[in-house]
This record gives C-alpha cells, sequence and structure tokens, in this order.
C-alpha cells in the first residue's frame, strides 16, 4: 500500500499494516483521520513509533503517501490515538492507531516563515550587532526564499542530506525571512536528536532517560555522549563524504572534571533546532550543560555552570591539542582558540566564549574565573587553514556573536 511518511515517523503500509483516511472539509478547515497499526521488526520498535507518533501532537508537520500525492502536504498534528498489543504479528507488535491531521496545504500552497528574535550576544570584547554576521539556512532544496534585512549574503555547506544554503546578513536581527518547501524534502538538513541504547531519531520532547546514550546532529556537526557515560562529550564534523576530526571535551569545576551526567532532558525539538539539558550532581553542589544546535550551522552552543560559584570553569580537549588565540577584528581581544594545526582529516577544532577567560594552549581548552557559568561555542573549521571566508574561524565566530532565536511556522501563501 506505500509509504506514509507522518513528520519524522515513516510507516510501512503493507498488507499486514492497512490505512484507511478519511478527508473532510468545512467552511473553515479541512481535516483529515488516519488510522492503521504500527509494528515494526520488534515490539520495542514498535513502541517507539508510538512514542514519536504521539510526540509530534500539535507541531507542523510535512506528510507525503508514496501511492497518492494527493495527501501530501503540510499538516498539524491534532488528536492522536494508540493502542497496544503486544503478542501479535510474531511478537513485534500489532499497534493500532488513529490520527487526526488539520491541513495547511500542499507546497504550492504553503509559505514556511522563519521568526527571529535577538540581537548580539552579550560579549566582553566589543563586538557590536552591526559588526555579527546572523544566517537563516532553510532545508536542502528549500523554494523562493526571501529575507528583507540589511546586505543579505548566500553561501552553501555541504551537509550529509546534501548542499545547505545559508544566508547571512549584516548585523539585521528585526527582519523575518520566508520560503518554500517540498514536504518530501522539508526534513532535509534538519537538526535532529537521538537517544536510546541503540540510537534512535526522536520527534518530541518526552524521550527515555538515558544521559550517557545520545546524540545530535544537523548534518553538519554531530555532538555525542562519550562511550560510558564519562562526563566528555565528542564533536564531530562532516567532511562532504564522511563524519571526521572526531574530538573529545571535557568540563571541570575548580579541576575536577564531570565523571557522569546523571540527567537528560529535552527542552527544544524541532527541525531548525534542538536544546538538551544535562544534569551532575554531588552532596554539594549541581553541574549542568546546555547543548544547542541549529540547522546550517557547523558550530554549537553551550553553556557549563555549576549551582554556586567556582574559582575556575572550563571546557578543554580531553586528548590535549596545542591551539592559538583566535581575535576576529571586530574584537579587542581573542574570544577563544582554534587548533593551531589541521588535524588528519584537514581541519581544525574551534572553541569560543563570549566571556572575558584565559586560554589554555597547550591542552585546548578555555576557562573563566569566579562564576556559576561558562558560555561557549565549539565545533570545527572545515578545511583548517585553507576554509573559505565563510567558514574560517573569524567569520564563524561573527556567526557565532549574532546568534538569534528561530522559530518556523507555516501560512497560506
Amino acid at each position: 500500500m506505500g509509504a506514509l511518511n507522518i513528520g519524522r515517523v515513516g510507516l510501512d503500509l503493507d498488507m499486514d499494516h492497512p490505512a484507511k483516511w478519511t478527508d473532510s472539509r468545512g467552511l473553515e478547515e479541512r481535516e483529515m483521520t488516519v488510522s492503521g497499526y504500527l509494528k515494526s521488526t520488534s515490539v520495542d520498535n514498535t513502541k517507539v513509533l508510538r512514542s514519536e507518533l504521539l510526540e509530534m501532537q500539535g507541531h507542523i508537520i510535512a506528510v507525503t503517501y508514496s501511492n497518492d500525492a494527493h495527501f501530501d502536504g503540510f499538516y498539524v498534528l491534532g488528536d492522536a490515538r494508540v493502542g497496544t498489543t503486544l503478542t501479535s504479528y510474531a511478537y513485534r507488535g500489532l499497534f493500532p492507531y488513529e490520527i487526526g491531521l488539520f491541513r495547511i496545504g500542499s507546497k504550492s500552497r504553503v509559505e514556511l516563515q522563519s521568526n527571529v528574535t535577538g540581537t548580539v550576544l552579550a560579549n566582553d570584547y566589543t563586538i557590536l550587532e552591526n559588526e555579527t554576521t546572523p544566517f537563516i539556512s532553510p532545508p536542502v532544496g528549500h523554494l523562493a526564499f526571501r529575507w528583507d534585512a540589511a546586505t543579505v549574503t548566500t553561501f552553501s555547506r555541504t551537509s550529509e542530506d546534501g548542499t545547505l544554503d545559508v544566508y547571512t546578513s549584516a548585523g539585521d536581527f528585526s527582519k523575518d525571512a520566508s520560503w518554500g518547501a517540498d514536504p518530501a524534502t522539508y526534513y532535509s538538513g534538519a537538526c535532529e536528536l537521538w537517544v536510546g541504547n541503540t540510537l534512535r531519531l526522536r520527534a518530541g520532547l518526552d524521550v527515555p532517560h538515558n544521559p550517557g546514550n545520545w546524540q545530535l546532529d544537523n548534518g553538519l556537526i554531530r555532538i555525542t555522549a562519550e562511550t560510558g557515560n564519562t562526563g566528555r562529550i565528542e564533536v564531530e564534523t562532516y567532511g562532504g563524504a564522511v563524519w571526521e576530526s572526531l574530538k573529545d571535551f571535557a568540563f571541570s569545576d575548580d579541576g575536577v572534571k564531570v565523571g557522569r551526567w546523571e540527567f537528560f532532558s529535552v527542552s527544544r525539538n524541532d527541525p531548525e533546532a534542538v536544546t538538551v539539558h544535562l544534569v551532575a550532581g554531588t552532596a554539594t553542589a549541581r553541574q549542568t550543560l546546555d547543548i544547542h544546535i541549529r540547522r546550517g550551522a557547523p558550530f554549537f552552543m553551550g553553556a557549563y555552570g555549576v549551582s554556586g560559584t567556582s574559582s575556575i570553569l572550563k571546557v578543554v580537549r580531553d586528548t590535549p591539542e596545542a591551539s592559538t588565540a583566535v581575535t576576529p577584528s571586530e574584537a579587542d581581544s581573542n574570544i577563544g582558540i582554534r587548533a593551531t594545526s589541521n588535524d588528519g582529516d584537514g581541519n581544525r577544532f574551534i572553541l569560543y566564549t563570549p566571556q572575558t577567560h584565559t586560554n589554555d594552549l597547550s591542552n585546548g581548552g578555555v576557562s573563566v574565573a569566579t562564576t556559576n557559568q561558562i558560555k561557549f561555542a565549539m565545533g570545527h573549521e572545515l578545511n583548517g587553514s585553507g576554509a573559505n571566508g565563510n567558514d574560517d574561524a573569524d567569520a564563524l565566530a561573527l556567526q557565532y556573536f549574532g546568534y538569534f532565536g528561530e522559530r518556523v511556522r507555516a501560512v497560506w501563501r
């Protein structure tokens, strides 16, 4: 019966997996009711389908159906109900479901809007709003992008899903952008969250509690909990064909590294951005790590904090790597570091902070004194010393300091 994709959940509608569509239209809205059975290769996998389908309730989602393009379009998932039958279908589970979808429209009718808010990231280096380059990056293969911001510049980055266009402005934080997309490619180049002992793509905020087994990626950068939940993270970049330049980073409070994370939660999980929150605790203090990725960025934003005031908070390569200070012409002092030399894959890591700090050039780290939080950005300078002008360390810094929040909504064209 074809393949049905409801948001990030793909369903294989074969003869053992029937589906029924009811298409109705009122004066103010058009609604579809879809019913059938969830099944996968095991009960555990079917449970994941159940969870992810329910988690998309209330979200704008793209829907495609290979046997009938009439249904392809953008929707809001309304009601969702899933039953549970554990022992049917050769012990793989056969869960009856029924969902209600409110249709916004097809590709020809729907326009997506990137609603943005923000200003220059507060910093100690006198970097001003008009010196930064905030950016928007729609999905791979987007259509008719328009942004009335000041002096818009376009370039591209190669992601795991294909070519991502990136649009930057000359420090303009006041204009929203609009663009179109095909439902079939709406999630190409999207931010993704993977969680579980066997990593699985998650669609919502209610994920398994697994602080040692998670992964974030946007097709350009990938952040993973180090195996064994050591408290460290591993960061890779997409080199155009494979993931490469894996770097491990540790977090320390007054010289004592976080040994493990005990709590993991998700505060945002959208195609354009994902944010996760990690917590570790002792008898006298609590430590937190927030990680935020955006579509189109080869770096992520982070914040490592403690419940009290620390003499020194530090983010550093766990495998020492010599580094050099980075000082863009717009800054009155260095804003962080990058690796001194290209690594074996030809790239260099970057690590910035907007706060007055001390660089550890021998090991590859930055630290902030007498504080309860260190904010930072971490990623890679692709092609290192040969990086193009939009991806070198200075340019990435101005994209980081020009950060703004982005929310995508769908409207009629």
